[in-house]
């Protein structure tokens, strides 16, 4: 009975998702995106090390790209961060984070603004508010039928909950990889741009965390279950096939 619920509460969910998300009001969805983004400043981000200049330069481009796609750019912030390292964050209808270490890594321009057109992408398809929508749903009915002195079945849903968020992340990172790929085409940037940053992004995760060679990491296809990112491999393979 408790796996026939489940199964029945996933399949209501899923088709009840598109319509919740239609009818959310964005500004309740922005609100939602500062605040994520106040307590994390608090914690994880600094004060960014970039000059305005190089700051500014990136802004009015971004700025750029969004209105060549038809839609105005969220605010885009910028910041040093040692928990994060190079990388980019999109919170619930903006803002958009981006950190010393991606700018000084990716170095370009052009690939820098690729990976802003994916934080774009998640934005406009507003990804964050459907996995907030998904996962509470099901821990509320995890708790429910639960019941809260059932620890370590509370453990267990909570890992399946995790799980099901880090494939539906998987699926929403490859969503918004194929639709910056239309945003950079259609703002006029080489195909291989996007591509090219995904395997300099590649390229640095795996000098510090492969086992094995930087070869055999960068060259690898399977993400594994608890990656919340498709490989970097099978990234550039659809990048470099999307049209």
């Amino acid at each position: 009975a408790l796996v026939f619920f489940v199964i029945l509460f996933r399949f209501s969910l899923n088709i009840s998702i598109p319509f919740l998300v239609n009818v959310f009001p964005i500004s309740w969805e922005q609100e939602i995106g500062r605040n994520t983004y106040n307590a994390m400043s608090k914690t994880v981000f600094e004060k960014s090390e970039l000059s305005n200049l190089r700051i500014k330069r990136l802004r009015e481009k971004a700025a750029d790209l969004a209105v060549k796609n038809g839609f105005a750019s969220p605010q885009i912030i910028f910041h040093d961060s040692d928990l994060i390292g190079a990388n980019a964050l999109a919170f619930a209808g903006g803002p958009i984070v981006i950190t010393d270490d991606l700018v000084i890594l990716l170095q370009s321009d052009e690939l820098i603004l690729s990976v802003v057109a994916h934080e774009f992408a998640h934005i406009q398809e507003r990804h964050s508010l459907q996995q907030i929508i998904e996962v509470v749903g099901l821990a509320a009915v995890a708790s429910i039928v639960l019941g809260s002195d059932d620890t370590l079945l509370e453990e267990a849903s909570v890992i399946g909950i995790n799980l099901l968020a880090n494939k539906n992340s998987r699926s929403f990172e490859k969503q918004a990889d194929l639709r910056a790929q239309q945003y950079l085409d259609k703002a006029g940037f080489k195909k291989s741009t996007f591509a090219n940053a995904i395997k300099k992004l590649t390229e640095h995760y795996c000098s510090k965390t492969a086992v094995q060679s930087v070869q055999h990491c960068v060259e690898k296809m399977d993400s594994g279950w608890l990656s919340t990112h498709p490989s970097g491999a099978e990234r550039i393979e659809y990048l470099s096939h999307s049209h």
